[in-house]
């Protein structure tokens, strides 16, 4: 699959890197969990792993597109993108869950609780914390979306005279 470029993007796509990067870099932010073999075969424990810097770069660059989409070419979610990105969630959900099952993965910890300590400690055990992480996800994402909402539609109904 070709990445498209960030001018490419729409207005149902667009919530959805802003949505997943902002929330996504917070959790990996929190928690982030590397084990396994670097980059080079080798389990050593230098500092860092070579994983470390490219999970840092990759997370970031994420971050600044999804500023660079809001504040430079002025694509601002809508509550009608919400909806869409909450749907793409469930979708992603379903289909990571399942494949984790099937390859012995945990990616996005659906599956079970990450094996060191992190954020989701505090939400409960599993499968208690991937409903509050959602009710908390969805929160966060409204509270994202609802002042580009309000400032729009002040903007079109211009100023309130009160």
């Amino acid at each position: 699959m070709k990445p498209k470029p960030l001018s490419a993007l729409n207005h149902f796509t667009v919530p959805c890197v802003i949505c997943f990067s902002l929330a996504g870099f917070r959790a990996a932010l929190c928690g982030p969990v590397h084990t396994g073999v670097d980059l080079a075969g080798s389990t050593r424990s230098g500092f860092p792993p070579p994983p470390v810097p490219g999970f840092w770069a990759i997370h970031l660059l994420v971050v600044w597109a999804a500023i660079y989409l809001a504040w430079g070419r002025r694509m601002r979610p809508q509550w009608r993108s919400y909806r869409f990105a909450v749907m793409v969630t469930v979708v992603w959900a379903a289909v990571t869950f399942a494949f984790n099952s099937f390859a012995g993965t945990n990616y996005g910890f659906l599956n079970i609780r990450p094996t060191t300590a992190s954020l989701l400690d505090l939400l409960g055990p599993w499968p208690v914390y991937l409903l509050t992480a959602t009710t908390l996800l969805l929160m966060v994402w409204a509270l994202m979306t609802w002042p580009w909402e309000r400032t729009q539609r002040h903007t079109k109904e211009g100023p309130q005279v009160v």
